[in-house]
């Protein structure tokens, strides 16, 4: 049997609502555990359980304990820029770029 997988509920994501019903679906085995959020508390019961969690390629480094592999699927998870309000200049000309990237894409 698969150890439970961590999770954020009360959905409110499409994208994980997708990988929630794909592994609810296709494997009965995984038990996935409900979680609000991860923080280092939640990283160190990682730790202790064995559990696994899904997880963003940018918490890869976030506990000594803990490795990161990726997971080669259909599912994307959606990223995002956050940026003080009133961002400098270097900072302005970085998103638009991005912005004018993401048109091209």
């Amino acid at each position: 049997m698969a150890r439970p997988c961590g999770w954020r509920s009360g959905g409110g994501a499409d994208y994980q609502d997708r990988v929630r019903e794909d592994l609810e679906k296709n494997h009965p085995d995984v038990r996935i555990k409900d979680r609000m959020y991860l923080n280092i508390g939640g990283f160190n019961e990682l730790v202790a359980s064995q559990d696994l969690a899904l997880s963003a390629p940018c918490w890869s480094g976030v506990h000594p304990l803990l490795a990161t592999i990726p997971v080669v699927w259909e599912h994307t998870l959606p990223y995002g820029l956050i940026f003080a309000k009133n961002p400098p200049q270097e900072v302005m000309r970085f998103i638009m770029a991005v912005g004018q990237i993401n048109e091209t894409v």
